[in-house]
């Protein structure tokens, strides 16, 4: 009790200051939604605005005014032709997985809730590369690369199968779509699945009465109640 209160005068300092956390706490919760999340958007803010700092001061060392001693740092890192290519590659890795994950998620979520009898099984099937284990990933897709596809040249003929998937810088960033795909399908496919349940059939009911082919019944009906989970 001593080592936290040293004198009267800092406890009720001490009780004070925990008085009037308390007020700010009770009043938060009780206020206005739009004051909340201005409060929230301005901690956000204030939270971002110190890790940039943090970012300027520990990649320079010394921070001069807005001007960081390290920018010079960050001029030679993209005078670099390396950091530029890996920087393009992962760029093009972004988005050409972001899309193709969501547009093929959204195919198999469409088949799978077309009454399909063995759509249990479908599902199982597509998800179950989402939960194995990276490395493991890794291994088996180098192993299909690899010695795999040779194999399979070899007793079928077929030219795709000669395709150098690994060491052909090209057909490497294809490889890498491909295994990336294989492993993510699943999960977002099960989020559009619950998307799709939670679509109310009277919709595409009465677009089908007024004559909607199944294409128009998906771009006006299906995909923008689908939006929230996309």
């Amino acid at each position: 009790a001593l080592f936290l209160y040293p004198s009267v005068s800092a406890k009720k300092e001490f009780v004070r200051q925990g008085s009037a956390e308390k007020a700010f706490l009770t009043r938060f919760r009780k206020g206005n939604p739009d004051e909340r999340k201005k409060i929230r958007l301005l901690d956000v803010c204030a939270s971002r605005a110190d890790s940039i700092c943090d970012l300027f001061h520990y990649s320079g060392r010394h921070v001069l005014f807005l001007f960081p001693a390290g920018l010079n740092n960050y001029i030679r890192l993209f005078q670099d032709q390396d950091y530029l290519n890996a920087f393009w590659f992962s760029t093009r890795y972004a988005v050409v997985t972001v899309i193709l994950s969501n547009a093929l998620a959204i195919l198999v979520a469409l088949w799978v809730t077309s009454k399909l009898k063995t759509q249990n099984f479908v599902r199982t099937c597509f998800f179950l590369p989402n939960i194995i284990s990276g490395i493991v990933v890794g291994f088996v897709w180098a192993f299909l690369f690899n010695q795999a596809s040779k194999t399979l040249y070899s007793l079928t003929g077929l030219s795709i199968f000669k395709i150098k998937w690994l060491s052909d810088p090209t057909n490497s960033f294809w490889a890498t779509i491909i295994v990336s795909l294989w492993q993510s399908v699943g999960y977002y496919m099960l989020i559009y699945i619950s998307g799709l349940n939670s679509i109310d059939r009277m919709y595409l009911e009465a677009a089908a009465i007024d004559g909607a082919n199944a294409f128009q019944r998906f771009r006006h009906v299906t995909l923008p109640l689908l939006m929230p989970s996309i």
